[in-house]
């Protein structure tokens, strides 16, 4: 009847110990399925990662061209500016030959009525 105990006790021993390798073979493979589960969520996060690396590049890229073609079109104002200037300048410059022309025009036609008006009377002595 020990005998019996014995292997009862051992049997019993045996199916705890089996149940608790098939518990742990159940946990390993959990965790491997876990493991493949996070692999994967790293694998898209390592390519969203990417993504905006490439994203953030093109932004990157796309702000440079606009400050270069800010710079050029800044630029370009600063020379339309000096060039406006420089026009307004000249505009002013012909403005004041004219006026400085029209008062010699005026002087030169009041010296011709005058000569005529000497000539009229010179003629009238003659």
């Amino acid at each position: 009847k020990k005998a019996e105990g014995d292997i009862e006790e051992l049997q019993d021993r045996l199916k705890k110990s089996e149940d608790r390798r098939k518990k742990a073979e159940d946990e390993v493979e959990d965790l491997r399925d876990k493991l493949d589960q996070a692999k994967n969520e790293n694998a898209a996060l390592k390519d969203r990662l990417k993504k905006s690396q490439d994203d953030v590049e093109e932004l990157t890229d796309r702000c440079k061209k606009a400050e270069d073609k800010c710079k050029r079109a800044e630029d370009e104002n600063e020379e339309l500016k000096d060039r406006l200037t420089k026009m307004e300048d000249k505009c002013k410059r012909s403005e004041d030959e004219n006026e400085e022309l029209k008062d010699r025009l005026k002087k030169t036609e009041g010296e011709n009525e005058d000569l005529k008006e000497r000539l009229r009377k010179t003629g009238d002595k003659l």
